[in-house]
């Protein structure tokens, strides 16, 4: 009982460090759940707000730009691949469908970053270069 007890008071304080640094991360790597990103589309009225949709939708550019190229190598490697599936669609379709759905994706979250980092410039009256995050 006393062990478990002690395991468990380490635990704890171990995690405050943890915790504390936590809080402090920066708002740019923030994950914004689906009503979060709805009701700050809504409302973004000032440039930090337009700066950080123009951030998340960069980071939502990159990781569907990540998944293209994934899905690329992956048909590749199904086109080298002797064809055996006599049932539609085959495995190269199905890849080449998502390769396409990534793609037209990035695209997207890419111009509605630059939309945002646009209303921020026109707020603020400043230029803010998408390669300074």
């Amino acid at each position: 009982m006393k062990t478990r007890f002690l395991v468990t008071a380490i635990l704890a304080i171990s995690a405050v460090p943890n915790m504390a640094h936590a809080q402090t991360a920066p708002a740019a790597n923030h994950i914004y759940s689906h009503s979060e990103l709805m009701r700050l589309i809504r409302t973004a009225h000032t440039p930090d707000e337009f700066n950080a949709l123009a951030d998340y939708f960069d980071r939502k550019h990159e990781q569907n730009t990540q998944k293209a190229k994934d899905e690329q190598t992956e048909l590749n490697r199904r086109l080298a691949a002797p064809y055996l599936s006599p049932k539609y669609p085959t495995p190269v379709d199905t890849a080449r469908r998502r390769l396409q759905y990534y793609k037209a994706e990035a695209e997207e979250y890419e111009h509605r970053a630059d939309t945002y980092r646009q209303k921020a410039k026109e707020m603020s009256g400043t230029t803010h270069s998408p390669d300074s995050h």
